[in-house]
């Protein structure tokens, strides 16, 4: 008999044991064989294999970046299994379908696991930086360690304590308690202050526009203005990646009050707008030019920034089309070439083809002298230097910007030249020989 035709209770045991056999990285790699052993072979990891075999397989940070990947899923396991459940954030998210299913009357287990698995999903995020994600995760996931001024005394204080308002509305928003929600907010002195995903941001990330209209006029009743940007500059981001039309608007509209003048809010418009560029999203990106004071004839140099220097071809191509990117405009700083040899990815940037192709003059300057030779050469993009020098870049230096670096760039400049003089030299004498 084929290992595949076994009934799945005894499929499941031969896979538990194989992984406990070779362990968990060989277990990994046999994922491939099916779809089938591919499922449970993850859903064994997850669920059954305790974080002695972890720790014992896989090295700290691999071990957390599997967890971080899987994060919902793990915690969901060992809720059903109870297999290392002495982390805090198993004990929160137990604590919180308990009291969803008696606020909600719910005693059915199919729609209990429903919930459980919306909880999971919604609520959880993993937390720590990039240096201190394992920290994180033996303190919150496993209950063991330390993280910052999380020690084991404060574990055990989080784990008695019952769940907070914020917590609870947070559990509400994941599981579309609409009726939960304004009461919840009420009693919550700040509702992010959580180890979950702030509210808004769980309504967004659903795409669940009328939970986000709730929550924010929940925010308007009842929550400082102050700590209500920082929600809301969040879920803007999360909208902007779900590419949610409709919510983003939603949440900008909601930010009409803000004061255009400050840097700050410049500042968070702007990000909004690289990331709204680097979808390539048309209508992202009008909802937040509108925001920023309505349609105007031409781009203003902050989103021509945004479209040349995060957008991607098609968005450079359609906004040219419309006439409202004149790629040879320069302002004091910038110019369309220029924003598009200076953001990230530049080094082999399709964008900057495309806006030569729709006829950027490659040594127009910025008011400072700026071309897009000197930010390629600034920005070390050698790719990008030896395109703008194949498609004629003036290579005199004379009206460059008088920065403290302005030697260094003609000395890399004078580098890269003579290398592409001995390529050429070397060419030309293997073609004679």
């Amino acid at each position: 008999m084929l290992l595949l035709d076994l009934p799945p209770e005894i499929f499941q045991r031969v896979v538990h044991e194989l992984v406990l056999d070779v362990g968990i990285n060989e277990a990994w790699k046999l994922r491939g064989v099916s779809r089938t052993f591919a499922s449970e072979i993850h859903h064994d990891i997850f669920a059954y294999q305790p974080k002695e075999t972890l720790i014992a397989h896989l090295s700290r940070n691999r071990y957390a970046k599997i967890l971080e990947n899987n994060f919902p899923l793990y915690i969901r396991n060992r809720m059903n299994t109870g297999v290392d459940s002495d982390g805090v954030l198993v004990f929160k998210v137990k604590a919180l379908l308990d009291y969803l299913m008696k606020e909600l009357h719910i005693q059915d287990f199919e729609r209990r696991q429903h919930y459980a698995a919306q909880l999971s999903e919604g609520i959880l995020r993993f937390g720590g930086d990039p240096w201190n994600r394992v920290q994180w995760t033996e303190a919150f996931v496993w209950g063991q360690g330390t993280y910052q001024n999380f020690t084991q005394a404060v574990a055990n204080k989080m784990k008695l304590s019952p769940a907070t308002a914020a917590e609870k509305l947070c559990a509400a928003v994941a599981v579309n308690a609409y009726d939960l929600v304004p009461s919840l907010f009420e009693q919550s002195e700040d509702p992010s202050n959580t180890h979950f995903v702030p509210p808004l941001v769980i309504a967004v990330k659903k795409g669940d526009v009328e939970m986000s209209r709730t929550l924010l006029e929940c925010y308007k009743k009842s929550y400082p203005q102050r700590n209500a940007r920082r929600d809301k500059f969040t879920a803007i981001l999360v909208a902007i990646e779900a590419n949610s039309v409709e919510a983003l608007k939603l949440l900008l509209h909601s930010c009409k009050s803000w004061d255009r003048g400050q840097e700050t809010e410049k500042s968070m418009r702007q990000q909004w707008m690289n990331k709204a560029a680097a979808t390539g999203s048309v209508a992202l990106l009008e909802a937040i030019i509108e925001m920023k004071g309505g349609r105007k004839r031409m781009l203003t140099q902050e989103v021509v920034k945004s479209i040349c220097g995060y957008g991607t071809v098609p968005l450079i191509n359609h906004y040219i089309g419309t006439g409202l990117l004149d790629v040879n405009k320069t302002w004091s700083h910038t110019s369309p070439l220029v924003a598009a040899t200076e953001e990230p990815g530049f080094s082999g940037n399709e964008r900057i083809p495309a806006l030569v192709l729709a006829g950027a003059d490659i040594n127009k300057a910025t008011g400072d002298g700026s071309t897009a030779l000197f930010a390629a050469l600034k920005h070390s993009a050698i790719g990008t230097v030896n395109y703008l020098l194949n498609h004629g870049a003036d290579t005199n230096t004379e009206s460059w910007p008088r920065y403290f670096y302005e030697n260094t760039l003609k000395r890399r400049l004078q580098r890269i030249l003579a290398g592409r003089a001995k390529a050429q030299l070397s060419a030309t004498q293997t073609r004679n020989a």
